[in-house]
């Protein structure tokens, strides 16, 4: 009966990490949801005309174009910025080498103001590398 106790929890446990990985779908790396901080229904990166882009799915709003972003990945401190890219979306400029953190990270910190209040939320790097790969190769 304890094997089949533990056999289910396992199961479980197995399924939700498995729920936290990334995922590669039309040219964009896709994060699942915030698993620590301010809730998120997670981001995208993709690349757009050359350069990497992050959006994310939240209703927070940035405090205007080149408004400082504050990643940390794995404890090392990055920073960004928004900015418009494509058809006018405001989305959060990556450089190369922040890219390169997020293949070999565990967690990312996103931080920035939106309105009078902070945005910090942090999302697992689980997947990341091979994601973000499949989308750099597209990347010109």
């Amino acid at each position: 009966m304890k094997v089949v106790i533990l056999a289910g929890v396992l199961s479980v446990l197995a399924s939700a990490s498995m729920a936290q990985s990334w995922t590669a779908k039309g040219g964009r790396a896709v994060a699942p949801q915030s698993i620590a901080g301010d809730r998120s229904g997670g981001f995208e990166i993709l690349c757009e005309r050359g350069d990497w882009v992050m959006y994310e799915f939240a209703a927070y709003a940035p405090n205007g174009v080149n408004a400082p972003v504050r990643l940390e990945i794995d404890g090392v401190r990055y920073q960004a910025h928004f900015d418009f890219f494509g058809d006018g979306n405001e989305g959060i400029a990556l450089s190369p080498q922040i890219i390169a953190a997020m293949k070999a990270g565990r967690t990312v910190k996103v931080q920035y103001a939106s309105g009078t209040a902070g945005i910090d939320t942090t999302y697992t790097l689980r997947g990341s590398s091979k994601a973000l790969g499949q989308v750099g190769a597209r990347c010109g």
